[in-house]
């Protein structure tokens, strides 16, 4: 999971999948001012807030910009032998 937002609303945001995410799924909080980072880490900042994208090696879903929608993508099924 790659969050791009504000420190303030990165912070709420980490706690909150703090509470669903396992020890499978890593979560990147990177603020939206910082530069200069990896093709595959610079996600656009495209609402204010947070931009959540849901990712699987190097390819991502469409961001998400509300904490049900990305919990509610981490939670769904997943395919056998494969994580998010």
């Amino acid at each position: 999971v790659i969050l791009r937002g504000t420190r303030p609303e990165l912070a709420k945001w980490r706690d909150d999948l703090a509470a669903v995410v396992d020890m499978g799924v890593m979560v990147l909080a990177l603020e939206t001012r910082i530069s200069d980072l990896p093709a595959v880490l610079d996600k656009p900042g495209l609402r204010e807030g947070v931009n959540a994208y849901l990712c699987q090696g190097v390819n991502c879903l469409e961001p998400v910009y509300k904490q049900s929608e990305l919990r509610a993508l981490l939670e769904a099924p997943r395919e056998p032998g494969r994580g998010h």
